[in-house]
């Protein structure tokens, strides 16, 4: 054998390997896709095991825990309205309180004092009001006895003019009858007609006649301004009263 001859026969054993190789890797992934469809089959043809369970309202089996940070929707300051110091806690940071409910207790021994002063203070000012109401009561009484008193006085003073204008009216008219009588008894007597001591008798009777006027006009004059003097007092009473 040559050379060239050695050569060839070795060529061509490598070809008859390359196609025996080939044909074992078919062969082998045919016969791996044979084996996967027959187990395939097999888990088909398999029963599968499922939990069968009624299912019905209950609650989790167990509180869930989760880590992080809260903030609030809204805050809002409490504040009492009153200073005082505090007495008692009745919460704490995080409860849940409703309207209405008690905080805090704050000490109220001032304020309990101070409570008492204004009920104290609000009887004394009840009592000056009841003494203020009487007094005006008492205040509306003497108004009313003054105007009765000034009325009083005004009729007074009305009902003495009529009277004293009639008493100096009447003794006005006793002196003109007795001067009118003297002069009739001086005439007869300077006539001889009559006598000097009738004369005498009725010019003393006109003089006095005159004094009984001047005496009644002073008299009513006196009593006049005693009237008016009461009068003026009444109506000043009456309106120191009023202003009461």
């Amino acid at each position: 054998m040559n050379k060239y001859s050695s050569h060839q026969w070795l060529r061509r054993q490598l070809s008859l390997l390359s196609l025996l190789s080939f044909s074992l890797m078919g062969c082998g992934n045919l016969w791996e896709q044979n084996v996967k469809a027959q187990t395939e089959n097999n888990e088909s043809n398999q029963a599968i095991a499922v939990d069968v369970a009624l299912a019905k309202p209950g609650g989790l089996g167990g509180e869930l825990e989760y880590t992080g940070t809260t903030a609030p929707v809204r805050e809002v300051s409490i504040k009492a309205q009153i200073e005082g110091r505090l007495q008692k806690l009745l919460v704490d940071v995080g409860d849940r309180v409703q309207g209405e409910q008690v905080l805090a207790e704050i000490e109220d021994d001032l304020l309990l004092g101070a409570v008492d002063q204004a009920k104290a203070e609000k009887m004394a000012q009840r009592s000056e009001v009841l003494t203020a109401q009487s007094q005006v009561g008492d205040a509306k009484i003497r108004v009313e006895q003054a105007r009765l008193q000034l009325q009083q006085a005004q009729a007074d003073i009305t009902r003495l003019e009529t009277s004293l204008n009639a008493r100096i009216e009447q003794a006005r008219l006793e002196v003109d009858q007795t001067q009118a009588d003297a002069a009739r008894f001086r005439l007869l007597a300077e006539e001889g007609a009559g006598g000097a001591q009738q004369a005498e008798q009725a010019e003393t009777r006109a003089r006095q006649a005159k004094e009984i006027l001047r005496n009644e006009q002073a008299s009513a004059s006196q009593q006049l301004s005693q009237a008016q003097t009461a009068a003026k007092t009444a109506s000043q009473i009456l309106n120191s009263a009023i202003a009461r």
